[in-house]
């Protein structure tokens, strides 16, 4: 399979796992490869609302629980409470376990053409 077609796969597959259509069932993160075993949900899992996937996309992007809470207008401890939901109806754990499986965001600029490196 070619990179390209990889790459478009698994961002689908990621969109997917967001819309809760998969459930994370077990993540191993090996020192060259980082894996999801994903299972499929007979009915519409635990999608993410529109306010989790952003608090998610924020923290994608690298921005602090504290910048995110005053763009929101909540304070730090309700944002840090709702990213937990998200990150518990996807099946990670923590911030850091998601963010190392979660695909490059496109660029600014460029959106949807170059993606960004971590």
């Amino acid at each position: 399979m070619e990179a390209d077609t990889l790459a478009d796969e698994g961002r689908r597959l990621w969109q997917e796992l967001l819309d809760g259509r998969w459930a994370v069932v077990r993540h191993l993160d090996g020192a060259a490869t980082r894996t999801l075993l994903l299972v499929r949900t007979e009915e519409r899992g635990a999608a993410l609302t529109a306010e989790e996937a952003d608090l998610l996309a924020r923290l994608e992007r690298g921005d602090s629980v504290k910048q995110i809470s005053i763009d929101h207008r909540l304070a730090p401890s309700t944002v840090s409470e709702r990213i937990a939901s998200a990150l518990g109806k996807l099946g990670f754990r923590t911030r850091a376990e998601y963010l190392r499986f979660a695909p490059p965001r496109p660029t600014a600029s460029a959106p949807g053409v170059a993606w960004a490196e971590r």
